[in-house]
């Protein structure tokens, strides 16, 4: 199962570039899921929790790939946000858009 999802993210990274697998990826909702369950994961193992299969040879395997364990402040609204902005302070300069 692991190793299978784990194929799966590589093939995600190889086409989008990234491996920050959206939440609602309609094309694989599992491998989402296993995503997400890697960071709560990881986060076990952090504290020292023995329950989670994480192991260390796994988390170098993730981060070989461009695993990110937090999530960062990039959703879309955000960046929605920065671009008005950057529309703006571009119009202020050049007086159009």
């Amino acid at each position: 199962q692991w190793d299978q999802r784990y194929k799966e993210l590589v093939s995600y990274v190889q086409e989008f570039g990234h491996a920050q697998v959206p939440s609602r990826f309609s094309s694989n909702q599992p491998l989402a899921y296993w995503v997400s369950t890697q960071r709560a994961n990881y986060k076990k193992f952090q504290k020292g929790d023995l329950s989670t299969i994480l192991t260390k040879n796994r988390i170098q395997l993730l981060e070989k790939v461009g695993f990110e364990w937090k999530i960062k402040e990039t959703s879309d609204v955000v960046v929605w946000d920065q671009r008005l902005k950057d529309l703006f302070s571009y119009k202020q300069e050049f007086g159009h858009t």
